[in-house]
């Protein structure tokens, strides 16, 4: 789980996950 961990511990750092 590395697509929410991404925009939920790094906004600013958000890949595109989409």
């Amino acid at each position: 789980m590395k697509f929410w961990v991404d925009l939920r511990f790094k906004p600013a750092s958000r890949a595109p996950i989409s």
